[in-house]
């Protein structure tokens, strides 16, 4: 049972990320170009983009998928 909780809490947040990345582009890609807000967004698209990179590296995870594995 806690793995399966475990598993759906990855999903979710992996998902939340997605969805806020996806969001982030979609109100980059409405401002006109060179605007502030392009260069506000593309921040915020930055900062996520690190968010999921730590979220799927991080060791620990990467140590509870190989456990699955066997």
């Amino acid at each position: 049972m806690f793995i399966t909780t475990v598993e759906k809490m990855m999903t979710t947040r992996l998902e939340i990320l997605e969805k806020r990345i996806d969001s982030a582009m979609t109100a980059r890609d409405r401002c006109a170009e060179g605007s502030w807000g392009e260069d506000y967004w593309s921040k915020v698209v930055s900062h996520l983009m690190r968010q999921l990179n730590r979220y799927v590296n991080d060791e620990k995870l990467l140590i509870h998928e190989y456990n699955n594995m066997n």
